[in-house]
């Protein structure tokens, strides 16, 4: 067909993939898309997803994997490929999980996927652009196997996207310093069909958790989006940098990140290496254990410009495990070594379901921005919280901002300024933890 200079075979449209894997009884089976001609049958499923990768030339190509259950007893190791994608011909989403779809069921104490190309050189010049997509992975940790979904290391242009990841005594995903890694669309363990959040009814259902739904050590250029990551044993999503391994430019967007038993998200510095941009924009963040967000400084020896960005979250009820936790906690190594910058706009910090979780608490920073957020109680600021401006659009006492005033509010906290007018006058005041101190504007 031709339209506008342009010429299309009329094959364009029907070009098969490299490699086809389907089941036939125990066996799993690989053809050659193009000929049709048999290149291994072995019930060794995991050789035979092997042998289809190193059938791909370093052109590329594609592996198309029919619905069914495929035991992998060896890792199936991607190191040094490039251009490829692994499809599968259904995830199967949803509560009726089994003979619904593609799914790799570990058989190994090793894991699912491995790429590993530190041993190549730095991610941005060597890119792998590897695609995962439709594919169920299951860890199958109640029968004693152990390891990843996912292990990614020194790995460029990694796509993730439309998978389910689950039972795994290890991490949904691991990536240690990866560029341009793109997980999007995905499912991170869940709970049984009864929708019941209890961990027995976790325990003994179909979703059983994941240590920790997907760990970032180090790397840049990261995207997690439109991802349900529930149920972990830890950690929904985990952040950290390593000595000599920055972690910068991480965009974790409109995402639901809920009931893991420790933190939504956890964002350490482990290192002194660059940590910095992060935004987490969108999301929805409620009952998780502890903190919905947790950023903490693990090693000090200098300030931490973090240029941490926290819009339009959603912070509702965490604190499950225990009463005392916050929406949101920011805390430098200490009153040296603070952490810089950043901005908390337009959250939602409420506890409908009296967790007891509290809104925020910010202590050994200097120069926050925190403004239309609503929370449900005041913040907490430590001793070394410094140049930080917070208001509130439901509360009723001033949290600073030189919002407008015709009588003092009885409490605030300590350090808060307003603009107060008497009826006559007009007044700074400033709050000292005990009562208001007024300059008169003349």
């Amino acid at each position: 067909m031709s339209e506008a200079g342009i010429f299309l075979n009329k094959d364009f449209f029907n070009i098969p993939p490299s490699v086809i894997i389907f089941k036939k009884n125990d066996y799993a089976v690989a053809i050659d898309g193009y000929t049709k001609q048999k290149i291994i049958e072995s019930t060794s499923h995991g050789s035979v997803l092997a042998e289809a990768v190193n059938q791909i030339t370093d052109i590329g190509g594609k592996i198309f994997i029919q619905k069914g259950i495929y035991d992998i007893d060896e890792i199936i190791d991607l190191s040094g490929k490039k251009c490829i994608t692994i499809e599968g011909e259904s995830a199967g989403l949803g509560v009726n999980l089994y003979n619904n779809g593609v799914i790799l069921r570990l058989q190994n104490n090793d894991g699912i996927f491995k790429i590993d190309n530190s041993s190549i050189g730095e991610p941005q010049n060597n890119p792998a652009a590897i695609t995962f997509r439709n594919l169920q992975l299951d860890g199958n940790r109640q029968n004693g196997f152990s390891g990843d979904g996912f292990y990614l290391k020194w790995a460029g242009y990694v796509t993730i996207e439309k998978c389910h990841v689950y039972r795994f005594d290890g991490r949904g995903i691991y990536a240690e310093y990866n560029k341009s890694l793109r997980v999007q669309n995905c499912l991170f363990s869940g709970q049984t069909t009864a929708n019941e959040h209890t961990s027995t009814a976790i325990e003994n259902g179909i979703w059983i958790p994941n240590n920790v739904n997907i760990e970032i050590n180090s790397g840049y250029v990261i995207w997690i989006t439109h991802c349900s990551l529930g149920g972990a044993v830890s950690h929904g999503i985990l952040l950290h940098n390593q000595a000599g391994k920055v972690l910068e430019n991480i965009d974790i967007i409109s995402n639901v990140i809920t009931w893991n038993d420790e933190y939504g998200i956890k964002i350490e510095r482990k290192s002194s290496a660059t940590l910095w941009y992060i935004n987490v924009i969108r999301n929805v963040i409620d009952e998780n254990g502890k903190d919905g967000l947790n950023v903490t400084d693990a090693v000090g020896g200098s300030i931490w410009p973090l240029g941490l960005k926290v819009v339009a979250n959603q912070f509702v009820s965490n604190s499950r495990s225990a009463s005392g936790y916050y929406g949101l906690y920011l805390k430098g190594y200490d009153a040296d070594n603070f952490i810089a910058g950043g901005e908390i706009i337009g959250n939602n910090m409420a506890d409908p379901f009296g967790n007891g979780q509290n809104p925020l608490y910010i202590d050994n920073v200097d120069g926050i921005r925190a403004v239309g957020n609503a929370m449900n109680a005041l913040p907490a600021l430590g001793t070394n919280a410094k140049n930080v401006i917070i208001d509130d659009i439901s509360a009723p006492q001033p949290y600073g901002g030189l919002p407008y005033y015709t009588s003092l509010p009885s409490s605030a906290f300590k350090g808060a300024t307003i603009f107060y007018y008497d009826g006559s006058s007009y007044y700074i005041a400033v709050y000292d933890g005990s009562t208001w101190k007024k300059v008169q504007l003349t």
